[in-house]
């Protein structure tokens, strides 16, 4: 439109001034119209021409044609110039009209307007629209975000929104009151063999006891409830120095194997009964009187946990006045009172590699328990290797166990070990099965120096005869629910050196770990 108005412009400008001149060249003045008028016109009628005196020649026609001679040769220059301006004017007229005439044709032909602009106000209005809704979002993003600072910042000086019960537990200034927690077993058997009458045995409740003083001291009790006993396993006090090692005081359980510590509570091990050696090679449940240091750590940046325990304790004693032959035979007479027979302290401890990465931990073991009678003149010395491995559906347990003992009429030694597999199909699609779990278990164990000609036979149990033997052990375990079990085994036992005796036999047990 611009292009259009300023052609109009120019078109008005310059046809006017073509009409004017009537499409011809103007004349140019002469000189003799630029110097006024001519002598002849300013003569009076009957007045005679002058002519020059003397009779000589008449010298002014001659010099008026000279001088209109040479103004016409001037003139002729200019018109010339005159002549090519104006032909390129009108090319360039011509030219315009063109121009117009196309312009023309295009305004035809091009859309009406209206529908252009309606399109561009309503974009603009959407553009407007869009803008104030953008605005309107910046500024709740902009409130949640303080909504989230101030209760973060809330949070912070407030805590956690807790119940008032727990919200003390986080209180800078502590509380005057100490968190119990209490766990326990509940275990019951029924044997069958075939070489005594079938009973169901004394049920065994073992609660354990939890006070966390503060983070620093946690207070342990473990006793050991029977129909005709009651025993304390553990009684201790916790101090935890530091991330990696911790101070124990009191009666605690034995760190010596794996067994006894880990796994000698009865829903956490996989039979009814516990591994052979555990009766007359190394005894089981152990606990200790005395000081205990523990912790562990990871080597490096390696996935391997070093495990470390050292004790020094009251030790095994045989609280015996004259002990005999059947005395020092019988492993569980020698016990671990909490008053010391003599004045010989036990040192042992144990050290363990843990590779979490691949279930994996072995571990070492040594007690050096000195004198172990009234009159301090026999020593015990044992040492333990200890392998576990678990690895999904599959657990393996191995342990092997050598007791040194020194008696009368001879040196004692004692051997044996046990492996134990288990499977349980953690993944089938039947939840039936997925609590079901197959166990087998073999144990051996081996005696040198005890004469049973001497001591008879009569050591209370067939497990706690110290002949030589191997057990063979079947069992399948039903899971109700984690720590509710149902156990059924059936064992056989070999008697190396009597191969007449049959002692095989049937034995169940339901647990429970709360």
């Amino acid at each position: 439109m611009r292009r259009l108005l300023a052609v109009i412009l120019v078109v008005g400008v310059v046809l006017p001034a073509r009409n004017q001149t009537g499409g011809q060249t103007p004349s140019r003045p002469t000189p003799e119209d630029a110097s006024g008028p001519h002598q002849d016109d300013e003569k009076k009628p009957g007045e005679a021409e002058p002519h020059a005196s003397g009779g000589g020649l008449d010298t002014s026609g001659g010099l008026g044609n000279v001088s209109v001679s040479a103004a016409t040769a001037q003139v002729q220059p200019a018109d010339e110039k005159l002549r090519k301006q104006l032909e390129l004017q009108q090319k360039q007229i011509q030219l315009l009209e063109k121009m117009i005439r196309l312009l023309s044709e295009q305004i035809q032909k091009a859309p009406p307007a209206g529908a252009a602009v309606e399109k561009l106000q309503t974009q603009t209005a959407m553009l407007e629209a869009r803008t104030q809704q953008a605005a309107q979002r910046d500024q709740e993003l902009a409130h949640a975000v303080d909504d989230l600072r101030e209760e973060a910042d809330a949070a912070l000086r407030a805590g956690p929104e807790l119940p008032a019960t727990l919200r003390e537990l986080f209180l800078p200034s502590r509380t005057n009151q100490s968190p119990l927690t209490i766990y326990g077993t509940l275990a019951t058997n029924f044997e069958d063999f075939q070489d005594a009458r079938s009973n169901f045995t004394s049920t065994v409740f073992s609660p354990h006891f939890y006070l966390l003083l503060n983070e620093r001291f946690l207070l342990e009790v473990n006793p050991e409830i029977r129909s005709a006993e009651i025993g304390i396993e553990s009684a201790q006090v916790d101090w935890f120095l530091n991330d990696h090692l911790t101070a124990v005081f009191g009666r605690f359980y034995s760190p010596l194997g794996f067994f006894n510590e880990r796994l000698h509570t009865s829903w956490v091990y996989k039979t009814p009964d516990r591994p052979l050696l555990f009766e007359q090679v190394f005894p089981a449940p152990l606990s200790f009187s005395g000081l205990q240091l523990r912790g562990a750590t990871y080597l490096g940046y390696r996935p391997v946990k070093l495990e470390y325990t050292g004790f020094v304790a009251n030790g095994l004693s045989l609280d015996v006045e004259r002990p005999t032959p059947f005395d020092f035979a019988n492993l569980r007479a020698t016990t671990d009172p909490f008053d010391d027979v003599n004045n010989a302290k036990a040192l042992g401890g144990r050290l363990g590699l843990s590779f979490p990465t691949v279930g994996l931990i072995v571990g070492i073991s040594g007690l050096d328990n000195g004198a172990y009678d009234r009159a301090g003149q026999h020593d015990l010395s044992a040492w333990l290797l200890d392998v576990s491995w678990h690895w999904g559906n599959w657990d393996f347990r191995f342990e092997f166990a050598r007791t040194n003992q020194q008696a009368v009429p001879s040196a004692i030694h004692r051997q044996g070990y046990y492996a134990q597999v288990a499977y349980r199909p953690y993944n089938h699609p039947s939840r039936w099965l997925q609590r079901l779990e197959g166990v087998f278990r073999f144990d051996h164990v081996a005696f040198d120096g005890i004469n049973l000609a001497a001591t008879g036979l009569d050591f209370g149990s067939r497990e706690r005869i110290p002949v030589d033997r191997n057990r063979y052990t079947f069992g399948l375990n039903y899971y109700f629910y984690p720590s509710l079990i149902g156990k059924v085994a059936y064992e056989i036992n070999d008697e190396l050196g009597f191969p007449e005796r049959r002692d095989n036999g049937f034995i169940a047990q339901v647990t429970w770990g709360f």
